[in-house]
């Protein structure tokens, strides 16, 4: 058993209620639930009929955002073909119907009530994924009693008695069909392809949600897309000052786990000179606390595409690293997107991560693996 064992939860397969939308098992992170102290909630799973998934309005006190994508993540948009209405608004009584029928992120701030959210048409599986920001899955509706009164009702999971039931009865808001979520047009984040230059080891591009640089004001940050091949590109530890998750899954949404053959090599600890190993095989999402080191990470055998999910939770991706210099010594550096990383070759734009530049990068004295890149730290008590 290792001291870190508790931040990792490998997927069990959940049995989906019979005659739904789903496939028979579907993976799904019931945050505290799994890890505790983890503070989002999220599936793996694709849909695989039209049909309701959300009948009634509801909101939660919590940030949520909700991505619509192709199933296959080796290209989230070629395997999209859906048309999904969903309803958003500030108050109950000023909603506004979105359509969706492109790879789109839509972000729910707090207190905004959203639903019904209905799949029109459906071509091609569809990976829906909403990412609640508590670890525990609540919802708070507003219901008519008998004396025609207001009530807001609420369902936690594992404290209500019943789960809410879906599907039984639509509820349709009186809202302006032809607004077509104009008003909220600022919440709606429409992927684009965005090209890697990765090597081999990654497709030519790739969906990607980068927070402020996609949505002002967004705390979430997340990507679409798998590692194809062996690869080792996080070389080095760091942390952020923020919660982040690592999920890595198969890369098709309708079986995570049948889709999914490979091994990596994860280092996690609270400082350096205690970073531990560890071997994922399975399906597994990793929880890592702010200010705790991770990586190096290698895929040491990809049989199949893997899934690697991105969970950030800030709108700003950023790294602090240990820079090891020739003489012994190391410091605390910085990377992020916050206007700190310039791209190599156009200095006036904002660096994306694009991985040109990792292409005509000179590699001398780099480690070869993942074990020979943490023995250079276990020294350091950082």
């Amino acid at each position: 058993m290792g001291n870190y064992d508790w931040l990792f939860y490998e997927f069990e397969k959940e049995e989906t209620p019979a005659n739904w939308l789903l496939p028979r098992f579907q993976a799904y992170f019931r945050g505290e639930k799994n890890i505790k102290g983890s503070q989002i909630y999220l599936p793996y799973r694709a849909f695989i009929k039209p049909g309701v998934i959300s009948d009634k309005p509801h909101f939660h006190r919590d940030e949520q955002y909700l991505a619509f994508v192709g199933h296959d993540l080796r290209d989230a948009f070629e395997s999209f073909d859906a048309e999904i209405e969903l309803w958003l608004g500030e108050t109950l009584d000023d909603m506004e119907k979105i359509v969706i029928n492109a790879p789109t992120m839509v972000r729910v701030p707090q207190f905004y009530w959203h639903g019904p959210i209905e799949i029109k048409r459906l071509g091609k599986p569809l990976f829906f994924q909403p990412v609640l920001f508590n670890g525990r899955y609540y919802q708070i509706t507003r219901e008519t009693g008998e004396n025609g009164e207001d009530k807001f009702m609420a369902y936690c999971e594992g404290i209500s008695p019943d789960k809410p039931k879906i599907g039984e009865k639509q509820f349709k808001p009186q809202a302006k069909d032809e607004a077509n979520g104009k008003k909220y047009s600022h919440l709606v984040h429409v992927f684009q392809k965005q090209y890697n230059y990765w090597v081999d080891f990654m497709p030519p591009y790739q969906a990607y949600f980068r927070g402020h640089d996609c949505m002002p004001d967004s705390s979430f940050y997340s990507s679409y897309r798998c590692y194809m091949k062996e690869a080792f590109i996080d070389k080095e530890p760091n942390f952020h000052s923020e919660e982040e998750y690592l999920c890595f899954t198969g890369y098709d949404m309708v079986d995570p786990w049948g889709s999914f053959d490979a091994e990596m090599e994860f280092w996690i600890g609270e400082s350096l000179n205690k970073l531990e190993k560890h071997i994922i095989t399975k399906p597994t999402i990793v929880r890592i606390p702010p200010f705790t080191w991770h990586c190096p990470l290698e895929y040491k055998k990809v049989n199949k595409p893997v899934y690697l999910q991105v969970l950030g939770t800030r709108g700003k991706f950023g790294v602090f690293f240990c820079k090891l210099d020739k003489n012994g010594g190391y410091h605390l550096e910085y990377v992020g997107t916050a206007g700190a990383k310039k791209c190599v070759y156009e200095p006036e734009k904002q660096c994306t991560f694009c991985g040109k530049c990792f292409r005509a990068m000179k590699r001398d004295g780099e480690p070869a693996n993942a074990t020979e890149s943490a023995m250079r730290y276990k020294n350091i008590n950082l």
